[in-house]
């Protein structure tokens, strides 16, 4: 297996639940790609290789699967005790945006 040097990237300390099963990957910053973090292999993977299991961050109600949002759906996101920062950490951000 080829080995790639990963040592100039910045690992990430989220404050989020440790996942069921965290395979050969690692959670970075400083990404050439995308919003600039993520997850990426810390080894070369096989096809089919599992890589991460968590658990959902909100559950949704079960009278409203299968169907449109309604007040019953804005009430569940009220009332999520920290829905906000729990999704603050998967919109990407940049310090330094281009302008054309």
């Amino acid at each position: 297996q080829e080995t790639v040097d990963l040592s100039h990237l910045r690992y990430l300390k989220l404050d989020w639940p440790p996942p069921a099963y965290l395979g050969p990957i690692l959670l970075v910053a400083d990404l050439e790609v995308g919003g600039g973090r993520g997850y990426i292999a810390s080894r070369a993977l096989e096809p089919g290789t599992l890589v991460l299991v968590e658990e959902p961050a909100m559950k949704w109600p079960d009278e409203q699967l299968g169907c449109k949002l309604d007040l019953v759906s804005v009430k569940v996101l009220f009332d999520h005790p920290n829905l906000v920062k729990d999704m603050e950490d998967f919109h990407p951000t940049k310090v330094n945006v281009d302008h054309n």
